[in-house]
């Protein structure tokens, strides 16, 4: 295990491999494995799992693009959902291009709806 910053670690008791960096950085229970904490404050809560930052952190950045999982293997809770009723909300969204603040216009834009509007739309769907 290594822990770097006051209180570090502090919950880990049987657990191995883990990193904590940051004041406060922690585990949430004292057996997870490989499990990493970077930043004041973050805990991570599974084994073989990174947590960058608190619930304060708004933004993580990367040189280069994170790459996000859509493997079957990695999800649960399917539920059926009316295919019909899923494309009419998606017309309703207000497609726009943009850019990140400080991202030079014309070399990086992206393009479809913001998150606040797709959570809108989508984010209550009565499961949880």
């Amino acid at each position: 295990n290594t822990a770097s910053g006051g209180e570090a670690l502090r919950n880990n008791t049987t657990g191995y491999n883990n990193t904590a960096i940051g004041s406060n950085a922690d585990v949430s229970s004292g057996g997870l494995i490989n499990a990493t904490a970077i930043g004041a404050y973050a805990v991570v809560n599974a084994s073989n799992k990174i947590r960058l930052g608190d619930a304060n952190v708004t933004v993580i950045e990367g040189q280069v693009a994170y790459t996000y999982t859509s493997d079957r293997n990695q999800k649960e809770n399917f539920q059926s959902v009316d295919g019909d009723d899923v494309l009419r909300k998606i017309r309703q969204l207000s497609l726009t291009s943009w850019n990140y603040i400080g991202d030079d216009r014309k070399q990086s834009r992206h393009y479809g709806p913001v998150a606040q509007e797709f959570f809108a739309t989508f984010g209550d769907d009565g499961v949880g």
